[in-house]
């Protein structure tokens, strides 16, 4: 299936029949990303007195009980609810599922020699996501139509990185790449890190605080930020840098964080009187 859209009076074609996912695969039964030193992900057949939903056990259907905590479990979407008491929940915050999104590349760089800084808990020998990595890759994407979204893929990309077992040791963003990409617009942030702020930051998260612009305390003074910010994905090496349709799938669960499937589809880009 293909259709067209229009991005800033340009018109773009769009390939649907084969999106490239980028959420990472819950494996219950295998291998999973974790965070924090929380419990992995869990499934289970329900059971209700004598009656196991399991078909090995001779039950007619199988029925799982899922245990999960979305920060620290895999692909993730959270709101501003993640920080204040006020209750704000991902579904509602994201009130539309396809965006125009910029896949961006950047290597991975020692907070002690980047020349930049974070207002957490730190050590210089941290590996860190900068500003001026950020606005290198962008720049080197030439002219680009106006993005509600960016999808941030770390260097280097091993696909073992999808099941990073982490606990205080994972890379994360620079203040000042937080405030970078505030300033280009973006609304939905989306990362190949289980956290852009340091996973043992002294309580501060300052980089979620700054995105969703709660600098202290944790109530909101104002309507809810309508950004997001979309953890742990995994973008497969074969998917360049440049312009997509994202399509960022989330569970409807009323929750400050949910499960999430986002999903990319290249753009190409019509001449004046080229048709599909």
């Amino acid at each position: 299936m293909r259709v067209q859209i229009s991005l800033d009076k340009h018109r773009y074609a769009v390939i649907l029949d084969h999106p490239i996912e980028i959420a990472i695969p819950q494996l219950f039964d295998g291998s999973q990303p974790n965070a924090f030193g929380l419990q992995d992900a869990t499934q289970q057949p329900a059971q209700a007195g004598r009656w196991r939903g399991d078909v090995l056990s001779g039950s007619p259907v199988n029925c799982r009980t899922v245990t999960t905590t979305p920060h620290a479990n895999g692909t993730h979407t959270e709101c501003v609810g993640h920080i204040v008491r006020d209750p704000v929940v991902a579904p509602v915050t994201l009130h539309q599922t396809l965006h125009a999104a910029v896949v961006l590349s950047v290597p991975l760089e020692r907070l002690g020699d980047c020349g930049e800084s974070y207002r957490g808990k730190q050590q210089p020998q941290d590996a860190v996501v900068t500003a001026r990595g950020l606005r290198d890759s962008l720049a080197a994407r030439g002219w680009l139509p106006p993005c509600s979204a960016v999808v941030v893929r770390t260097t280097p990309n091993p696909p073992a990185k999808a099941r990073s077992r982490f606990t205080q040791d994972a890379p994360y963003l620079t203040s000042e790449a937080v405030s970078w990409l505030r300033r280009q617009g973006f609304l939905h942030l989306l990362i190949d890190l289980p956290s852009i702020d340091r996973l043992e930051d002294g309580g501060s998260v300052p980089n979620h605080r700054r995105w969703w612009d709660v600098p202290s305390g944790d109530r909101l003074e104002g309507a809810p930020s309508p950004r997001t910010i979309t953890e742990w994905i995994f973008v497969p090496d074969d998917c360049i840098d440049g312009l997509y349709l994202l399509e960022l799938g989330v569970a409807p669960w009323w929750s400050d964080a949910v499960p999430a499937r986002p999903r990319l589809y290249p753009l190409r880009l019509l001449t004046a009187h080229e048709e599909l």
